[in-house]
């Protein structure tokens, strides 16, 4: 009897845990195509964003913080992904600024230079997303993110 309620209380507290980590994580937010947007990353937290493509077409990712404009963001990491998952990420080949993260895979960073997309995607579905994160867990402030449709 104890063998059964100690796997019991073993079974609710994996299914807690599970629990908190979906609800953890980012939750895809959608965003227009050519606009320039801001938002606020607190300390450790991280955005996933997503638009509305035309697949084949070709989008440029512009990223604006403190390396490139006047945001208050010291500086961020983002990686491009064709799904809400990090297995989903396009190649690094698509960043101005690419990196590779053990934790995270192949993504960028803002590049210096503000007349420079971050990256620039060929759509390969009719959605792409954009998780974004501070380039170091205590970062956090204001950030712009913008998508252009390349004719």
């Amino acid at each position: 009897m104890k063998n059964i309620k100690f796997l019991l209380l073993l079974f609710i507290l994996m299914v807690l845990i599970t629990t908190f980590n979906v609800l953890a994580r980012a939750t895809a937010q959608k965003v227009e195509i050519n606009k320039k947007l801001t938002f606020k990353l607190e300390k450790g937290s991280e955005f996933l964003f997503y638009f509305d493509a035309v697949k084949g077409r070709t989008y440029e990712i512009w990223l604006f913080d403190s390396y490139n404009s006047d945001y208050s963001l010291k500086a961020l990491w983002f990686q491009v992904r064709k799904g809400e998952e990090k297995e989903t990420a396009y190649p690094k080949d698509i960043y101005t600024e690419p990196y590779t993260s053990k934790s995270v895979g192949e993504g960028g960073y803002t590049p210096q230079d503000k007349n420079k997309p971050a990256a620039v995607v060929k759509a390969e579905g009719d959605k792409v997303y954009i998780f974004v994160w501070g380039a170091k867990e205590e970062y956090a402030g204001e950030f712009g993110l913008m998508i252009k449709e390349r004719k």
